[in-house]
């Protein structure tokens, strides 16, 4: 999924982006419904800008994620229309609330089926949302559309909270009471400096407490992305990011996101304009580049990096029935996937240092990906047979290089492939039958 979000706040251009989208090969957009955008006037929903980026989107067979935040201030108690505003919280815009909900849900039945509650709620919290509000506020909503569209998949919570202590993301998961089953997922938001410390210290430990606690929900990434610049506030911010900085961390997370078993979602399409009370500034996550204007400018490298993996990662591949790689460099992630049941695809880089903490050596979590293209020599195991017509690809830059077959040491556990480049940026073993190459 790629991130549309923030067009009710006027932050980025749909018109500016749109020619951008289908060329990408994403299968979905994530948007905000903007209430505030919408009902400007108490009673009177005018739907034609969001309808304008859903109907476009729906004519391309691209789906709609719909996210129903945020308030409305012409409703006393309505909540904020920003970030970190604060829910409903009042008797007359609770009431306000419903009745947008029950016109979002009814005008958009039969279009949209996959709905999300309201942006990182948790922002600001204990002061704004505690998590009983939070998740009464979730099961209200949730319980609206799925009255109006049955069939809907309902995404829930949407937290900001991602450090690795799992009680406050367990006081909103137990928040939700019986009713957490109403949700198809849980949704959780990632903003580490080093993406590959995630998987074993937030997802792994929220994947077996829903699985215990909340089986029938399944853990979702929601937004997930990196600057292309310094910022000076905002998630990832302090620090010099670069152009191909934010294309390694973002292709990072894509490819680790779909081999832990969960859906992916990269923020965001374009830089946005933050130009309110709060924040006068552009938040450079885009993967195009844009001006004061709105006006897209230039397209990043990352734009091409993501459309890279979107070419490879398609839903003909699978994360069961291939074996990862495995090796002694603890420096390594590498996974394994198979495309349309028959060729793997084998995916590995280096995800930074180890550090010692307590006696234990563990991933450094503040290793952000590097400016170094430099490639260093490892030798991976693996339990599948050798590759017929083998081929190494480097996503950054989608160059595909034949890999020599000498290369490949055949014994009775498998194969031992070795001499085999790699740096902090995603790189692919596989059949060359396996990809389309453009001539």
């Amino acid at each position: 999924m790629i991130d549309c979000g923030t067009m009710d706040r006027d932050m980025v251009d749909f018109e500016e982006v749109k020619d951008y989208l289908e060329p990408l090969g994403a299968k979905e957009i994530r948007l905000q419904a903007g209430w505030a955008k919408t009902e400007k006037v108490p009673g009177k929903i005018d739907f034609a800008w969001l309808d304008r980026i859903v109907d476009w989107a729906l004519a391309r067979d691209i789906a709609i994620y719909m996210e129903t935040s945020y308030g409305n201030p012409i409703y006393p108690g309505a909540g904020g229309m920003h970030l970190s505003a604060g829910i409903p919280n009042s008797d007359e815009g609770l009431a306000a609330w419903d009745r947008w909900i029950e016109a979002l849900a009814t005008h958009y039945k039969g279009r949209v089926w996959d709905w999300a509650m309201w942006n990182e709620p948790d922002c600001g919290w204990p002061y704004l949302n505690p998590a009983s509000r939070i998740g009464e506020f979730n099961v209200r909503t949730a319980k609206i559309i799925k009255r109006i569209i049955p069939g809907a998949r309902l995404n829930g919570l949407s937290l900001a909270n991602h450090e690795p202590s799992q009680t406050t993301y367990w006081q909103h998961v137990d928040a939700l009471g019986k009713d957490v089953d109403l949700f198809d997922t849980l949704v959780t938001h990632l903003y580490s400096p080093n993406p590959d410390w995630d998987y074993p210290n937030i997802i792994v430990p929220r994947k077996e407490m829903l699985a215990k606690y909340a089986p029938k929900s399944v853990l979702r990434q929601g937004e997930s992305g990196a600057p292309s610049d310094w910022l000076e506030e905002l998630g990832l911010r302090k620090h010099a990011w670069s152009e191909s900085t934010q294309a390694k961390w973002d292709m990072r997370r894509m490819i680790g996101d779909v081999a832990h078993g969960h859906l992916s979602c990269v923020f965001q399409i374009c830089d946005m304009v933050y130009n309110d009370e709060k924040f006068h500034r552009i938040n450079r996550k885009g993967l195009l580049r844009a001006n004061w204007k709105h006006q897209v400018i230039q397209v990043k490298k990352a734009y091409y990096a993501v459309q890279n993996v979107l070419s490879v990662f398609d839903d003909t591949v699978k994360t069961n029935g291939a074996e990862a790689l495995e090796t002694l460099d603890r420096t390594i992630s590498s996974y394994g996937f198979l495309k349309d049941g028959k060729w793997p695809i084998l995916a590995f880089w280096q995800h930074g240092d180890l550090i010692r903490v307590d006696g234990e050596l563990q991933l450094d979590k503040r290793a952000y990906p590097t400016e170094s293209f430099d490639t260093r020599e490892v030798a991976f195991d693996w339990k599948g047979c050798a590759l017929e017509d083998p081929v190494w690809i480097d996503l950054f830059t989608g160059a595909v290089y034949e890999f020599p077959a000498r290369y490949q040491i055949r014994h009775s556990d498998g194969v031992t492939f070795v001499r085999v480049p790699t740096y902090d940026s995603p790189c692919l073993l596989t059949e060359r039958a396996a990809i389309l190459l453009d001539k």
